[in-house]
Parts: structure tokens; C-alpha cells; sequence
């Protein structure tokens, strides 16, 4: 519990089943146990023999569109990047995983410093609304001949932006932004008092989580994940301290009073089932107070835990 003391980025290559090799197949089709060893090959990362297995697939079955980009990847793992552009080509033509095989087109383009073409490449999906990480755009050494480009720092930004995208759309996403920012926390009851604590609450995983990282000079630290659960239509905290304390909450964002509301249940230290009530006031741009009671008694009588004030940091 608070106490205020005085405190590979990896596009999935989507493993498909051999059952995904039913396009448009030629007269002559291919004998399932050599799907199943190309199959076998592929997972296994043995791009020599999946190359030889997925190239013998297309000749007899020339729609294929998931035999052609898996030969794709198989060429580009083994470092063939000329000879993977022309399956990448096929199963965008044949519209399979056109946006992984693009993003993938625009790596062995980067590879063969063909580096308009790979922009060209990376701008259409990311305009497409392909979504990526910073991060996982910095783990992708492919792109390291680009990377000094102010191209692709523009391509990152927007990929980026399209990671938060889908949570950025959600008004309920939007309730808890009040306490995104960095305070200083100070008990309530004495708001001239110095801080005893800090907390730094920031935006995470495509601004889908709000993430609290709470500190105080004791040398107390805790952490919260906070997210609107789109199926219950309810919002979640998980509370975890460096003393072992963990508490999850569910509650709701009560409009009347700007307030999130919190609830819990849980089994403390001693024992005891324990029941909580934690509120977020919004009471300015700069200020918030939470308010953290909990009850032994089913309720019956409150205990106030932590009652502090959060002052936004200047």
C-alpha cells in the first residue's frame, strides 16, 4: 500500500497451417507430407530447405500467395535479399499479409541500398496505418543504413502514432489523463507541508495503460498499471510496493464529481478480507487528490490509508 513517508520489434511471420495452401492450386498438386516438411523447415528456421520446399510449392501452385511469402522469408533469411523482392512482390499481387510482406519488402530494399524504394515502401504502410514501437523499429538491423535518414525518423513518429491509435479512439481511454504528468505528494491535510513523496505517471503501451511510479524519500516505492477494460466497461488498477503489497481494483469514472473511482478486495497482511475504496479527484488542471480508505468489517466502519495530494511539478 502507498504510505507518505517523510517517500523481434518482430512482425510475426504467421506460422501457417498446411491448410493455407489451398489457393488456386495447378493440375498437378502438391502431396501434403511436402507441405508438411515445408512446414516443418519453416518453423524450424531452416531457411536453405524451406526456400527449396516453398519454391517447389509456387511452381506447381502459382496463386499460392502464403507459399510465396514464405519463400520470401525463407530467401530473406538466408541472406538471398535480391531473390526474396520477387515472392514478396507475388503475395502482395496475391493480396497475403500485404502489409507484413511490404514492411518486409522495404527491409531487403534497405539491405540492397535500393533506399528509395524502401521509403517508398515503409511510407505506404505506415500511411495504411501500419503501427510499430520506436523500439521496435530500432531493433530491426535491417534498417540501419536508413537510420540516419530524417525520412525515417518522420516514418517512426507516424508508425508510432498509429500504435496509440486504437486506445487514442476510446473516449473511456481518455478518463484517467488527469493524472498523467510528474507531482510532488504531500499529505492533504497539510497542503503547505514539504512533499514526502514523488510520482511520475506516464502514458504506456500505445497509450492503452497508465503506468504510476510512485516514490518517497524513506526510500518507499510502488508502482500501479492502470487500464479501461473495454469488455467489463470497467477500469482496472493492479498496485504492487517493494514490501510485497499487490491489490487490484476495478471502478469507474463518475463524470458529476470528476472523480475515478476505485474498489477492491483483498486479504491483508493479518489475514483479514479487506475491502477498499480509492478515489481520484480531479480538482484542477494542476492538482489531484486520492483518497485510499479500507474496511475490515465488510464496511461497516473506514479507515483512511493514504490521503494525499498530487501538485503537478513545475
Amino acid at each position: 500500500m502507498k504510505i507518505l513517508y517523510t517517500s523481434t520489434f518482430v512482425i510475426a511471420h504467421t506460422f501457417f497451417c498446411a491448410a493455407a495452401f489451398c489457393a488456386s492450386a495447378s493440375a498437378a498438386p502438391i502431396d501434403s507430407s511436402d507441405r508438411a516438411r515445408a512446414n516443418t523447415f519453416f518453423q524450424q528456421q531452416d531457411w536453405k530447405n524451406a526456400a527449396q520446399s516453398y519454391r517447389a510449392i509456387v511452381k506447381e501452385e502459382p496463386k499460392n500467395g502464403g507459399a510465396w511469402f514464405r519463400l520470401g522469408i525463407a530467401l530473406h533469411g538466408e541472406g538471398k535479399y535480391k531473390d526474396a523482392v520477387e515472392p514478396y512482390e507475388q503475395a502482395i499481387a496475391l493480396n497475403v499479409q500485404t502489409t507484413t510482406a511490404t514492411f518486409r519488402l522495404a527491409r531487403v530494399y534497405a539491405m540492397l541500398k535500393q533506399k528509395e524504394k524502401s521509403f517508398a515502401a515503409l511510407e505506404k504502410i505506415v500511411q495504411g496505418g501500419f503501427a510499430v514501437s520506436r523500439e521496435g523499429l530500432t531493433m530491426e538491423s535491417d534498417f540501419d543504413a536508413l537510420r540516419s535518414e530524417s525520412r525515417f525518423a518522420k516514418i517512426t513518429t507516424a508508425a508510432e502514432k498509429n500504435l496509440c491509435a486504437a486506445c487514442d479512439a476510446v473516449p473511456e481511454n481518455r478518463q484517467f489523463d488527469f493524472w498523467v504528468g510528474e507531482w510532488d505528494v504531500r499529505p492533504y491535510a497539510t497542503l503547505n507541508a514539504q512533499p514526502t513523496a514523488r510520482s511520475i505517471i506516464e502514458k504506456a503501451n500505445g497509450n492503452c495503460t497508465i503506468v504510476e511510479n510512485y516514490y518517497t524519500k524513506g526510500g518507499y516505492v510502488g508502482k500501479s498499471f492502470n487500464i479501461y477494460d473495454a469488455v467489463q466497461h470497467k477500469w482496472r488498477q493492479f498496485w504492487n510496493d517493494n514490501g510485497g503489497t499487490v491489490v487490484e481494483f476495478f471502478g469507474e469514472y463518475d463524470a458529476a464529481e470528476k472523480a475515478l473511482k476505485y474498489r477492491s478486495e483483498s486479504v491483508n497482511a493479518q489475514g483479514q478480507k479487506q475491502m477498499g475504496k480509492m478515489t481520484f479527484y480531479h480538482l484542477s488542471a494542476d492538482k489531484v487528490r486520492q483518497l485510499w480508505e479500507i474496511s475490515t468489517d465488510a464496511g461497516t466502519t473506514w479507515t483512511v490509508a493514504f490521503d494525499g495530494l498530487y501538485t503537478r511539478r513545475k
